[in-house]
């Protein structure tokens, strides 16, 4: 007579069984190490797009983006990139009508961790006497939104999973004094295949209060913005090759610019703009 199990018994080895598969899966859960994976003499190209529709003046700039990479320090903790980033065949148009580019031919240089924390930007030529008249002049904080629309993040020190979360505070210092900080907010949406790549998808939110006063005395009036700037996009990074494949955003501008002359009288003028930028791998 063949041993029968006791129908109790049967169902505690059922409950075991479900248990044991249903909590594994977790442990099966991918897990990697965003990093930036640069070889030094590598060059990748990327199209970037940044358009602006807007009554109160249109502009779209498309042009092709050049990183070339110079050096990795691997020895250094963490290791430390540095790279150079050119600006190739630009095209503007502001309200319609084409316009010279004012950073063709420029250089920005560049070292970042493999992490994307900024180690230090110089702008070049043209290029340096242009963000140092915009106020500019020091990168070692980094303008928060000059580095991300060159596709360049902050990546965790942990491993990542599907469902996690960071934050990156980012500030500027201008040269009235103004500051500006940013955070912005990462998740890990999921593993994807995308262009060919096994790609984290990263979505990213930020708010940014804005305030900004400047003095025009040639003019003899100031300007005062006061409002939000907003940041939603999402990311591709081939995390085994460790690169951006393709970065979208939407950038929105909600603000009212009141501007002072200096016998007293104020314009107030709405600023309502939204942006967006596609950065994509060639």
């Amino acid at each position: 007579m063949k041993n029968r199990i006791p129908a109790c018994l049967k169902m505690v080895l059922l409950s075991a069984a479900f248990l044991l598969i249903f909590c594994s899966r977790d442990a099966f859960a991918q897990s990697v190490a965003l990093r930036y994976n640069y070889t030094a003499g590598a060059v990748l190209n990327y199209s970037l797009t940044v358009d602006s529709p807007s009554s109160q003046g249109s502009q779209k700039l498309t042009l092709t983006l050049k990183q070339a990479i110079n050096s990795v320090n691997s020895s250094a903790t963490p290791p430390v990139i540095s790279m150079t980033y050119s600006f190739d065949s630009p095209s503007l148009f502001v309200d319609g009508a084409s316009i010279p580019f004012p950073l063709s031919g420029q250089q920005l240089s560049s070292s970042i961790t493999n992490r994307g924390a900024a180690v230090s930007t110089t702008a070049v030529g043209d290029f340096k006497d242009l963000m140092t008249e915009a106020g500019f002049s020091a990168f070692t904080s980094v303008s928060p939104d000059v580095m991300r629309a060159l596709g360049v993040l902050e990546f965790p020190e942990a491993n990542v999973s599907a469902g996690s979360t960071w934050s990156v505070n980012k500030n500027q210092t201008l040269s009235n004094g103004d500051t500006i900080d940013v955070t912005y907010n990462y998740t890990l949406e999921e593993f994807v295949t995308y262009g060919g790549y096994d790609c984290a998808r990263i979505s990213i939110a930020a708010t940014c209060p804005m305030s900004l006063h400047q003095d025009y005395p040639a003019l003899l009036r100031s300007t005062q913005m006061n409002g939000t700037v907003s940041v939603e996009g999402s990311l591709y990074f081939a995390y085994t090759q460790g690169k951006i494949v393709k970065l979208d955003e939407t950038v929105s501008t909600n603000s009212a610019a009141v501007t002072i002359s200096y016998n007293g009288e104020a314009t107030v003028v709405p600023v309502y703009k939204k942006s967006t930028v596609a950065l994509a791998l060639q």
